[in-house]
């Protein structure tokens, strides 16, 4: 009964116990696991702490996962010095700042439009899904370099003309220096 009376006008039994659970949880340094059922389907998963919020993250039943063992993944490799760095130039050409409104339902969004022209009678405007990806063996290293080309075209033309007539050393170091100002 004390708990209730310490509670402030403005916040509900429920607002409190959620709080507590997720201040327990933080203080706790632990993650809580969970089941539940969504569509007919029981799920398992993790309920964490995240700023103000418990966040529930989908996991996987132990008979849904796969040994790994059993997968033909390639034999860990060194990797060559200048491959690494030209594969991490990629990585790092492409990264960008999280944006979640680049990624949309397009399924969701499709259904409404399909239910929306058929409650007009007409037939329904859809969005174009992504095209299949070709499924031929590539040479990664050379797309590698293509990309990485074709990325910075511009900049090693015009870094090769201002290198023309310079010492190799020099060339060396005006390279060194373009590639720690483009990251």
């Amino acid at each position: 009964m004390k708990a209730a009376a310490s509670l402030s006008s403005h916040v509900t039994k429920h607002q409190f116990v959620y709080g507590l659970l997720r201040e327990a949880i933080r203080e706790s340094g632990r993650i809580g696991i969970a089941k539940f059922i969504l569509r007919e389907v029981q799920h398992l998963a993790a309920v964490e702490v995240v700023e103000q919020a418990l966040v529930l993250s989908t996991l996987r039943f132990a008979d849904e996962l796969v040994d790994s063992g059993t997968l033909s993944l390639p034999k860990r490799t060194t990797v060559g010095k200048k491959e690494l760095d030209m594969a991490t130039t990629l990585v790092e050409s492409l990264a960008a700042e999280w944006n979640p409104e680049k990624y949309t339902d397009d399924y969701r969004e499709n259904l409404m439009r399909v239910i929306k022209a058929k409650m007009k009678g007409k037939k329904a405007d859809l969005v174009a899904e992504e095209q299949p990806r070709d499924a031929k063996v590539i040479d990664l290293m050379e797309r590698l370099r293509q990309s990485l080309d074709a990325s910075s075209g511009r900049g090693r033309q015009r870094g090769a003309a201002s290198a023309r007539g310079k010492p190799r050393a020099a060339r060396t170091t005006a390279r060194a220096t373009r590639r720690r100002s483009t990251r």
